[in-house]
């Protein structure tokens, strides 16, 4: 009898856990702040030679992720960023992404 109480209360906690995990929302946000499509978001994240993609906000109701440039986590200025990339142009004879 025990045997049978704790299937269907396993039974019953695996449709709450499920029924939690699929009521969450996503939203995905560029690196402007605009909200783009799951595809956009994991393309993007998957060529990080310039994005860094995170978690920014978790609920128990919505996830947001958002891109971000990798250039602004360390400490070199946009315009030093912009140069590196021209000079690895050059001497690469490739375009950078």
């Amino acid at each position: 009898m025990y045997r049978h109480a704790f299937k269907i209360a396993a039974i019953i906690s695996f449709f709450f856990i499920s029924g939690y995990a699929c009521s969450q929302s996503y939203v995905y946000l560029d690196e402007n702040g605009k909200e783009v499509s799951a595809k956009i978001f994991d393309e993007k994240c998957d060529s990080n030679l310039l994005f860094h993609c995170l978690v920014v906000k978790q609920t128990q109701q919505l996830v947001v992720s958002q891109i971000r440039l990798k250039q602004k986590f360390g400490k070199i200025s946009p315009q030093e960023m912009n140069q590196i990339r021209k000079l690895l142009r050059k001497d690469s004879g490739r375009e950078l992404e």
